[in-house]
């Protein structure tokens, strides 16, 4: 009979955590304050999961973080650029106590951990591994429910790998290092750590800003990839008050190291290809590790080349000067029509203004809708042109091959989503004909498939007007 009473005030409790959790509160988002959400969606957790809870439910511990209510097996992201110094990796389908440590730096200087429990580190995520803003590490594991990230921050690098979740009722939490997430990251901002071209990119000469150098020696490692192998450009360059003959246009000051990176072998030509700098200081420790052009765009991804040259060309920049290109994230149709005009490198000579209502002369894309509208790329049936609307595959592949005036006739699809009585079937596999190769699709399950209606992503931009506008060079 006791044991029956005990099991029923177990399933009472488990319902009132399932209601709390129900009635969970909406988290400030870390964004609002520069940083990366460390999950996809609304930032939820409870008052039973905060910092430093008073209705944790163990008296006699301390909840060193906030648990952050997430989908089992989803997505976790860095808040921001850093080191990978700890990883755990559980395979507990109940209690997974995997975690990882990330090292970063704000912008005024503070080194801080960021702590990411029950995330079970992505096979391709290793220990000294230098992680950027927003990119996946690891993913949701369950630990009792609801399933959730525990996350914490600690301004002691030296932490240890265990204890993470909880502390002794006993031990003051601010002198063991740990903060208040939420107010930790509303109180600072991120150190981006960026590369910039000094003059013309053509010159070679290079920036690196957001490094806390200070006076202490530390070596340099560069190197390029090119689509056959890679080249060691620099090893171990010393940096001390003057930096190696080796590396030209010396210049470095405590946050700011100035370099040319056309060395031999490495020249503008052979600059399609992104190239790594890792920083390290005296003892050994990274403190910066960054690709150009873009931080978010290393050198074995598929889209590396494409993107490189189009930034050559001038056609792409960053977001807001920060380094990024976001190659995964979708492209609304304002963004799309000027990445391909600016790759296509002609304008019409008719000076005809488009009729679209939502498009006006202050817009910053209305030079570019117009040079489309004029060159014949757009539908001038049509009363708006939707600027802010993602635009999918099918949209974009129709406008590319317009442009292209590519006039094949097309006799038969290779995917199994492309009808011949699609009105995009022309399109689509005027693109894909074996001697072009912009587009190839997708193989699941036995069929190859081009997913028309999926939005495009800023990667598949670049390859499709690349490959389009610039064959010769692939």
């Amino acid at each position: 009979m006791n044991k029956i009473i005990l099991t029923l005030i177990i399933l009472i409790c488990c319902i009132c955590v399932l209601t709390d959790v129900v009635l969970a509160y909406n988290m400030t988002n870390f964004s609002d304050h520069g940083w990366t959400n460390p999950i996809n969606g609304t930032m939820t957790t409870n008052e039973a999961y905060d910092y430093l809870s008073d209705t944790y439910y163990k008296p006699d511990k301390q909840h060193i973080g906030i648990d952050i209510v997430a989908d089992l097996d989803s997505h976790v992201y860095a808040i921001t650029e850093g080191e990978v110094v700890y990883i755990k990796r559980e395979t507990s389908a109940t209690e997974n106590a995997s975690v990882i440590y990330i090292r970063h730096k704000t912008m005024s200087g503070i080194p801080f951990i960021t702590v990411y429990g029950h995330c079970r580190a992505e096979d391709n995520i290793s220990l000294n591994d230098w992680v950027f803003a927003g990119e996946p590490v690891g993913k949701i594991k369950r630990y009792n429910y609801p399933d959730h990230l525990h996350f914490g921050i600690n301004e002691n690098e030296n932490i240890s790998g265990t204890g993470w979740g909880l502390l002794d009722i006993d031990k003051d939490a601010a002198e063991e290092g740990w903060r208040n997430p939420v107010d930790f990251l509303a109180q600072h901002t991120p150190a981006p750590y960026n590369i910039y071209p000094v003059d013309s990119i053509s010159t070679g000469n290079v920036r690196i800003t957001g490094v806390d150098y200070g006076n202490s020696p530390g070596t340099i490692n560069i190197s390029i990839c090119n689509p056959t192998e890679t080249i060691a450009l620099f090893t171990e360059v010393e940096l001390a008050s003057t930096i190696s003959p080796t590396v030209s246009n010396e210049n470095w000051t405590d946050t700011e190291i100035r370099l040319n990176i056309f060395n031999a072998p490495l020249t503008y030509d052979k600059f399609v290809m992104p190239i790594k700098i890792v920083i390290k200081d005296s003892t050994s420790k990274i403190v910066a590790s960054l690709y150009y052009p873009f931080k978010d765009v290393p050198q074995n991804p598929w889209y590396a080349e494409y993107i490189t040259r189009a930034w050559r060309r001038g056609v792409i920049g960053g977001y807001n000067n920060s380094g990024y290109f976001k190659p995964e994230n979708d492209t609304n149709r304002a963004e799309f029509i000027t990445i391909a005009e600016m790759s296509y490198g002609q304008c019409s000579t008719s000076n005809f203004e488009p009729t679209y209502t939502d498009v006006s002369e202050d817009d910053w894309f209305y030079p570019y809708v117009k040079g489309a509208w004029n060159l014949g790329w757009l539908d001038k049936a049509k009363t708006t042109f939707r600027p802010g609307d993602p635009i999918n595959r099918a949209e974009a592949a129709k406008i590319v091959s317009i442009a292209a005036n590519f006039q094949d006739e097309i006799e038969s699809s290779i995917f199994n989503d492309v009808q011949l009585t699609d009105w995009f079937a022309p399109y689509v596999m005027r693109l894909a004909l074996y001697d072009r190769d912009i587009v190839v699709g997708y193989n699941e399950d036995g069929q190859r498939l081009f997913k028309p209606g999926t939005n495009i992503k800023r990667a598949g931009v670049v390859k499709i007007v690349e490959k389009a506008f610039h064959s010769e060079d692939y």
